[in-house]
Parts: structure tokens; C-alpha cells; sequence
């Protein structure tokens, strides 16, 4: 005796193809907060019939196996958003770094140009170029300089601290409880 058929509100957008495992760990841990399947279904574009079949194959498997699957995700999440803050971070330094660069060749420029105009033995046409330049190239402040110091020392500060929380055997900070 099969059940009762009921229609889709939401038509399905991925016909043949199956769903990425972040969506599907989404809308179960969803699901287990709201227990709203319609809600759930529209939010995230995916038919009822498959976070049935979703939910069916979740509540198949024993409590433990469960949090197990939940752990895996929670895992491959904090691993997802330890990769982002760590590019996000390398990205950032990297620009101080050539930022602090470029000022500190502009900086040798300019001293350059100084030595040159200082000296006087230049023609008018030349020292006006010079002197153009020398506006184009102005010296980094000391505001940036201890702004870029700032960031430099908050991403390490950041780094150190991620690095103290309690992490397990596979160097992850993940606790899950199983409440029966």
C-alpha cells in the first residue's frame, strides 16, 4: 500500500542531476529545526518529493549513524570557512605587501627626483617634468603605514587565536551532542 500522492509546490530545477551534498545537509539540518517541508522546499528551490525521499533515508539511518552524517558536514563546513578565511587573509597581506612595495619605490623615486631638483642643473622643461612627477608620486603616511601595522598584526592575532581552541585528532574545533 503505497501513500498518498501529493503535488510539488515547487517544481524541481535539477531534472536528472543530482543536488550538491551542501544543499541536501541544509535542508535536512533545516528540516530538523523547523519540521516545515513547504517553507524549506521554497527556500531553497528544491521539490517536496525529494526532501522526502531526503528525510526518509535520514530518519532510516540509527541516531548515532545520524550524528555522524551531521558531524561529516559540520567537518567539511568549518573546513570550507578555514579555506575562505585563510585565502582572504593570504589575499590581504599580499596587497599590503605590494602596496608597501609600490610606497617604498615611490619613496626612492622621490628622493631621486629631490637629489635632481636640489642639484639645479637641470633644464626648465626637464625640472617641470620632475616636479609633475614628484605630485604623481606622493610619500606614504605615517596613517596608512599604522593602518596596513593594524591589519597586519589583526590577521596574525586571528591566526593565533583560531590555532588555541580545543580541536580534535584531525586538528578541528567540532563538538557535536546527541540528545535522545
Amino acid at each position: 500500500m503505497g501513500g498518498r500522492f501529493v503535488r510539488n509546490t515547487v517544481a524541481g530545477k535539477r531534472r536528472g542531476s543530482k543536488w550538491p551534498p551542501n544543499v541536501r545537509m541544509t535542508c535536512l539540518c533545516e528540516m530538523l529545526v523547523n519540521s516545515n517541508l513547504h517553507l524549506v522546499a521554497q527556500k531553497h528551490g528544491v521539490p517536496e518529493s525529494t526532501l522526502r525521499g531526503w528525510w526518509k533515508d535520514f530518519t532510516a539511518k540509527g541516531v548515532a549513524e545520524q550524528a555522524a552524517v551531521m558531524a561529516e558536514a559540520q567537518r567539511k563546513a568549518a573546513d570550507a570557512i578555514a579555506y575562505n578565511a585563510a585565502s582572504g587573509a593570504r589575499l590581504a597581506m599580499e596587497m599590503l605587501i605590494a602596496r608597501l612595495e609600490r610606497a617604498n619605490k615611490n619613496a626612492g623615486r622621490a628622493e631621486e627626483i629631490n637629489d635632481a631638483l636640489l642639484a639645479g642643473e637641470l633644464e626648465a622643461e626637464e625640472e617641470a617634468r620632475l616636479k609633475r612627477e614628484k605630485e604623481l608620486r606622493p610619500p606614504m603616511g605615517d596613517y596608512p603605514l599604522a593602518n596596513f601595522a593594524r591589519v597586519a598584526m589583526s590577521v596574525r592575532d586571528k591566526a593565533l587565536a583560531d590555532s588555541a581552541q580545543p580541536q580534535d585528532a584531525e586538528g578541528f574545533a567540532v563538538e557535536i551532542r546527541v540528545v535522545e
